[in-house]
């Protein structure tokens, strides 16, 4: 099965869009980043002729990157194959973002971001199915589109029969939940959301109070089930060299007795020797963060 939630890199994706023959009207969008090996969709998205849902790609895409560059052309190709183009991650991602967010008859998506011979899907709604099924609780991420860095941590509280405006909304600031958004979560500021498992909030809580970024190659660890396995052959090659960039930068005797245990560990995972939960996988990446972001803050010959 298909690795899912594996985020892509910024920077420019390949993008490609067709008529839907068994849906008249219905058009699927397909967004690949080719850099994190993962791709996006398909999307659904209805216009009422292809000459609006080309007037539409074209809007949004990097311009003269669309093949075929003709409109004939394109009109042609995209109602008996596809036409393709280019567009920037900083676009793309919220569109990506919504239409996976949006609601539609099913099957669903399981993931926005996947890879693989064909995308998982699910019966129910990958993002309502939780509280359908009684959970109380869920934790969103609060990322700063430009940098990366964790901005904020909200928790949602509510039973399974509640609508979403009885839903209570509880914001961490200084240690603890309270019921007020931070200002700089305001509007004004874009960020991507990430829903994880409320297991996870310590280490998360240590990356908003240092004010470090979380890597978008490491999305896909927030919604892992925390005490799932994970081996070094089911992830993209852009987690596992970043993880291998964490390593190499802290310059750890690795035969060190006493050496760092999350390098330690990091190291023989991706050696492929063993396999880890994915709960200390996000403390291993936490703590090689944290550890990183010490040795850039120290004085330098000290």
């Amino acid at each position: 099965m298909p690795l899912t939630k594996l985020a892509p890199n910024h920077g420019v994706w390949e993008l490609r869009l067709a008529a839907d023959l068994s849906r008249n009207g219905v058009y699927l969008l397909e967004v690949y980043d080719k850099s994190a090996m993962t791709q996006g969709g398909p999307f659904p998205l209805r216009f009422p002729t292809g000459a609006y849902a080309l007037q539409w790609l074209e809007s949004l895409i990097i311009p003269g990157s669309r093949t075929p560059a003709d409109d004939d052309e394109a009109l042609a190709d995209l109602g008996e194959s596809f036409i393709e183009a280019r567009g920037s991650s900083e676009v793309w991602g919220l569109i990506c973002n919504a239409l996976f967010h949006s609601d539609h008859q099913g099957p669903f998506l399981e993931s926005p971001w996947w890879y693989g011979s064909a995308p998982p899907v699910v019966d129910q709604h990958p993002l309502t199915s939780a509280v359908h099924l009684g959970a109380r609780e869920f934790c969103q991420l609060f990322t700063d589109l430009t940098s990366a860095q964790v901005v904020g941590i909200r928790r949602q509280i509510g039973d399974d029969d509640l609508d979403d405006e009885e839903i209570a909304l509880e914001w961490w600031i200084d240690g603890a939940f309270v019921d007020r958004m931070p200002p700089h979560l305001g509007h004004g500021r874009q960020f991507k959301i990430s829903n994880f498992d409320s297991l996870y909030l310590d280490s998360l809580v240590t990356l908003l109070v240092r004010d470090l970024a979380f890597p978008d190659v490491a999305e896909w660890l927030l919604t892992a089930p925390p005490d799932r396995e994970v081996h070094m052959g089911e992830t993209s090659i852009g987690f596992r060299e970043m993880l291998g960039r964490l390593i190499n930068e802290l310059n750890v005797d690795l035969s060190d007795l006493d050496a760092d245990p999350a390098v330690v560990s990091s190291a023989l995972w991706l050696s492929g020797k063993v396999g880890l939960p994915a709960m200390s996988m996000l403390d291993n990446l936490v703590s090689l963060l944290l550890a990183q972001a010490s040795g850039r803050d120290r004085p330098s010959g000290s």
